[in-house]
């Protein structure tokens, strides 16, 4: 049986009951890592430009910084790739009622098949982003602005629709992984589209339904994020767990 918004959310507040430290520690080295990571890849690249800019005039420089901001995207996604499975699998461990520590967050580093599933995302979306440094390189470099301008507004809304879907099909591999460690990873990918059929939808207002907590954070200055980002993954996890329901029945 579907169960509503309010059932699942209800749910979730009641399994961070006293798991709410682990929670926040594990919200916090995750912010830690990434930060950390993102400072020393732009450490690099401004040491890079530092070494280059002597050689290069203005115009070639801001192209060498655009392409270098992409290469960085690209990089930092294949990062978070490899943060998401230790991440899927504390919620998971929470909701099943089982031991989960903040270390869960390294599981992803320490299964070369998510450095592999990491790579492949990153370079996609690699691809994915060329139009847009490509376009904006000619808007730069001739002066043609119009032209560019439209195709990529055109382009990046049909991105974005198309990355929903994506993520709506394939949002629950992390947590099929989670769930069934020894399963194949097209596997995952099969088992995370039969589960999203006829869900997307409710997916998609499951996450508009968090959209008034996102005001609270700017009236607490960010700090009540250690106390959303946990509610919401939770809450995702129970939605995980009721497609499996409801696919058993």
């Amino acid at each position: 049986m579907r169960e509503s918004r309010k059932s699942l959310k209800l749910k979730a507040r009641r399994a961070l009951l006293g798991r709410y430290p682990a929670a926040v520690g594990m919200f916090i080295l995750t912010e830690i890592l990434c930060i950390l990571f993102l400072a020393v890849m732009e450490l690099g690249g401004v040491i890079i430009l530092a070494i280059l800019s002597p050689v290069l005039n203005e115009e070639m420089g801001f192209l060498t910084f655009l392409g270098f901001f992409g290469v960085l995207m690209v990089i930092f996604l294949w990062f978070f790739c490899l943060v998401l499975p230790g991440y899927c699998r504390f919620y998971l461990n929470i909701c099943l009622g089982r031991e989960g520590g903040v270390s869960d967050i390294f599981r992803g580093f320490a299964e070369g098949r998510f450095w592999g599933v990491g790579l492949v995302i990153s370079l996609i979306f690699g691809l994915l982003i060329t139009p847009d440094i490509v376009l904006t390189s000619v808007m730069v470099t001739m002066d043609e602005v119009f032209f560019p301008l439209i195709f990529m507004s055109v382009y990046n809304l049909c991105l974005m629709i198309a990355g929903l879907y994506v993520s709506f099909t394939y949002g629950q591999f992390y947590l099929i992984l989670a769930d069934n460690p020894g399963m194949a990873l097209g596997e995952a990918l099969k088992e995370s589209r039969r589960l999203m059929r006829g869900s997307r939808f409710r997916l998609f207002v499951l996450g508009l339904s968090f959209l008034g907590w996102f005001a609270l954070v700017y009236i607490t200055f960010g700090l009540s994020i250690l106390w959303l980002v946990p509610y919401m993954m939770t809450t995702n996890v129970y939605f995980y767990l009721n497609l499996k329901e409801i696919h058993r029945e």
